[in-house]
């Protein structure tokens, strides 16, 4: 598991301001690390976090770019949205089909969060439209010839 760290903007700022309330934002904070899913399979992903707060706390807190902090980034799945506001922004996508993972009719809400509590881990949800999901996914990968490769 590598540390997590610190990232600033294209502009360098550490702390982003948010498009609708300026007293707000985030520091966004990036892990790479072996994420075992639901079904047991290992692969490593870099994940990105937001630590979310009032801007004049957040500038407080004196974060730099490339700073490494104690902590992990965890991933989070819910069947209740983490944003009430605008629900849509967390749900779980079956990779490049686009489709909604669901457990029943309900959508899966998935969020990755930064916390201290390095004994916290990850929580998944298993979907139950796996027969949808596999049914796009062949119609959404194709084989197509190339130089490289004809059939």
């Amino acid at each position: 598991m590598s540390k997590v760290t610190v990232v600033a903007n294209e502009d360098g700022n550490v702390v982003h301001y948010s498009e609708q309330n300026s007293g707000f934002g985030h520091i966004r904070v990036e892990q790479t690390r072996s994420v075992i899913d639901e079904k047991g399979w290992l692969t490593r992903k870099k994940l990105i976090a937001f630590i979310p707060g009032k801007v004049e706390d957040l500038e407080d807190a004196g974060y730099a770019d490339g700073q490494v902090l104690n902590g992990k980034i965890i991933i989070k799945e819910s069947t209740k949205p983490f944003n009430v506001k605008n629900p849509e922004k967390d749900i779980k996508l079956a990779g490049i089909t686009g489709i909604q993972c669901k457990v029943g009719n309900d959508p899966i809400y998935r969020k990755c969060m930064y916390t201290e509590d390095l004994t916290m881990s990850d929580e998944f949800i298993q979907h139950t439209n796996s027969d949808e999901i596999k049914s796009q996914y062949k119609r959404t990968i194709t084989l197509k010839p190339t130089e490289d490769f004809s059939l």
